[in-house]
């Protein structure tokens, strides 16, 4: 069963890289957001980070709690990310490995 179990452990790496990679960008949105006031909203960087993450935010933000101006959104993702890199991943990872043997 070498035919699927090396294409799901290529897949469930790759996966993985692009979760800790939207990770950063997250973070990265977060930090610049301290920062609104003083970083026009038309710079580069804020433009790229805006577009990377605000499509997600908006599919998030009606089932989270409105706090006032707390927004809950990036945590959300963080988490649902991190369910998906260490809950989904390392089951479909173990699954391919028990094809190999």
């Amino acid at each position: 069963m070498y035919v699927i179990a090396y294409p799901l452990i290529a897949a469930s790496n790759i996966i993985a890289s692009i979760i800790w990679l939207y990770t950063l960008v997250i973070f990265a949105s977060v930090i610049m957001s301290f920062f609104r006031d003083k970083i026009s909203p038309y710079h580069p960087v804020m433009r790229i980070l805006i577009m990377l993450t605000e499509p997600v935010y908006q599919k998030v933000r009606p089932y989270i709690p409105n706090l006032g101006g707390i927004d809950l959104a990036p945590l959300a993702i963080l988490l649902l990310l991190s369910f998906v890199e260490q809950g989904i991943l390392p089951v479909i990872t173990t699954f391919a490995q028990s094809l190999i043997r």
